[in-house]
């Protein structure tokens, strides 16, 4: 049974991080609504809604998987953080991950100090990412004639999946038995495009944790 402090806490974090979603999801309707009521700006909205459901459709099962495969390895706080401001798996989760590896600790095996420095690490990123973004605005107008030379657009054109391929083999590397089934698999949906891409992580994360329910209880691997 848990402490009841860390009850406390618990219900405190949710509490906060569900009022801290809700104000941040106001916010981003204010604008959109000063537009509409205040300057009378019009709106189809048979072309919103129609934007709204693509959107959803890719979004609704990737926002699950997500939270299924994050949530239990960061906890709540750093959750909702990592919710409030964005860049999950680009910059949020390789920031949470390298922290917990820097004092000792097991990403894979949650505990009550790794939602402290997950926190940590949440909170900062998300600081530094912004004063990043604050001197990149600033400093962009002098360098824009630099960057949109055609011969850099290959660059920019393969940052994600640079970024993508760096996290994944730091990862793998640490977990080849585990990353097998997954890995082939993801190749094979994307190569064939046997189902829409929408589904790919969902189908992933679930083979993921059932290929590693089932190398555990053949002692392939070790909890």
């Amino acid at each position: 049974m848990k402490n009841d402090k860390i009850v406390s806490y618990d219900e405190k974090a949710h509490s906060f991080g569900k009022l801290s979603l809700a104000i941040g999801w106001g916010a981003t309707l204010v604008f959109p609504l000063i537009l509409i009521f205040a300057f009378k700006i019009p709106v189809n909205w048979n072309f919103v809604l129609k934007g709204a459901m693509s959107i959803l459709i890719l979004m609704i099962p990737v926002g699950l998987s997500e939270f299924l495969s994050i949530a239990p390895m960061i906890g709540p706080s750093a959750m909702y953080i990592m919710v409030l401001t964005g860049n999950f798996t680009n910059l949020k989760i390789p920031s949470s991950i390298a922290a917990m590896e820097a004092v000792g600790l097991d990403p894979a095996n949650y505990t009550d100090e790794s939602d402290v420095i997950s926190i940590l690490a949440m909170a900062v990123s998300a600081i530094v990412s912004i004063l990043i973004i604050a001197i990149g605005v600033i400093a962009i107008a002098p360098l824009s004639v630099f960057l949109e030379n055609p011969k850099l657009a290959p660059a920019f054109a393969n940052i994600v999946p640079a970024l993508f391929g760096a996290l994944g083999v730091s990862m793998i590397a640490k977990h080849i038995k585990l990353a097998i089934v997954p890995f082939i698999l993801g190749i094979v949906l994307l190569w064939t495009g046997f189902v829409p891409s929408a589904l790919v992580l969902p189908i992933l994360v679930l083979a993921g944790v059932g290929s590693a329910r089932l190398m555990y209880k053949k002692n392939w691997i070790r909890g």
